[in-house]
């Protein structure tokens, strides 16, 4: 995510607000559940290669880890990438990613991505898949 921008502050309060709709039962249909893990911030340079995540000149990766067997680490998680996604964010390629290639190419404000790239990939998504 751009470090420059306020959506870093917005995701942070977004982030604290998913830990209390998670304890209120909001993110897992009502059953009040709780996350056991942290989460940190990374503030990096950019690198610009194709699968770089530090897409900005100035980057802050968000690291989150929650312990799997714990049942308030899924909805959390789900909901957070979803938040981040929205806010600008890009999801680590190596790690959990639940979207599909186009959107982890080709999501917000990308310096990595040319326009070839990503417009391929919207004429036929499967052929990014396939190259993986």
């Amino acid at each position: 995510m751009d470090a420059t921008r306020p959506n870093v502050i917005a995701f942070v309060d977004r982030l604290l607000q998913r830990v209390v709709d998670l304890a209120n039962g909001t993110l897992d249909n009502g059953a009040p559940r709780a996350f056991a893990g942290y989460v940190s911030l990374r503030y990096t340079s950019g690198s610009f290669p194709f699968l770089a995540m530090q897409r900005f000149t100035a980057t802050v990766a968000f690291e989150v880890a929650g312990l799997g067997r714990v049942h308030g680490t899924e909805p959390f998680l789900r909901a957070i990438e979803a938040d981040a996604v929205q806010l600008g964010g890009a999801m680590h390629w190596g790690q959990r990613n639940n979207f599909s290639l186009y959107t982890r190419i080709c999501n917000g404000p990308s310096q990595n991505a040319g326009a070839g790239s990503c417009s391929s990939l919207r004429s036929d998504p499967r052929r990014g898949e396939e190259a993986l």
